[in-house]
């Protein structure tokens, strides 16, 4: 019974974790889809109707791409990550002060900050950058784009039936 509530207790606390990055996730993918489609449409309208669009499709990609690195620099932010912080100090006393189970509380407390920490730390933000390019007039950073660099090292918890534990990912 005791290693029951300790269970119902870390899973709860990992699903909720998960579930903020499944619910909420990075804008710039879809975001992304939409831009090209929008391109896709705007390359086969004939040339003076390029000429009327041109700038209206400049100004949705700008706000696409303000909005974008918005939420990347948000999820790295001091807010998220107390926010994360203190959910799991949250947790360490339901499991300490509401069950009496100590050892579980310390241990359920430190693997969430960090698994936490890391998981922030890991989301990407190369938009953030972009934007700081984008606004010096640096477009040196779009020619690395078209040359498909591979992206950023994620590291993520690993979670299937019968094994856990985490996965080192790259986009390329």
């Amino acid at each position: 019974h005791n290693q029951r509530i300790d269970y119902f207790v870390s899973s709860g606390s990992s699903a909720i974790g998960v579930a903020t990055f499944l619910i909420s996730p990075l804008k710039v993918m879809r975001d992304q889809l939409t831009l090209d489609q929008r391109l896709a449409r705007f390359a086969s309208l004939p040339s003076t109707a390029q000429e009327q669009d041109r700038c209206a499709l400049l100004h949705e990609a700008e706000f696409l791409f303000l909005r974008d690195a918005a939420g990347e620099a948000f999820g790295k932010s001091l807010l998220v990550r107390f926010g994360g912080v203190i959910f799991n100090i949250g947790v360490g006393a339901l499991l300490g002060f509401g069950f009496q189970h100590w050892g579980q509380a310390s241990i359920n407390l430190m693997a969430g900050v960090v698994v936490g920490q890391v998981m922030i730390a890991t989301q990407p933000d190369d938009v953030v950058t972009d934007l700081a390019h984008y606004r010096t007039g640096d477009l040196a950073f779009a020619a690395s784009l078209a040359t498909g660099q591979p992206g950023p090292w994620i590291v993520a918890p690993l979670l299937s039936s019968g094994s856990y534990g985490f996965q080192l990912a790259r986009a390329f």
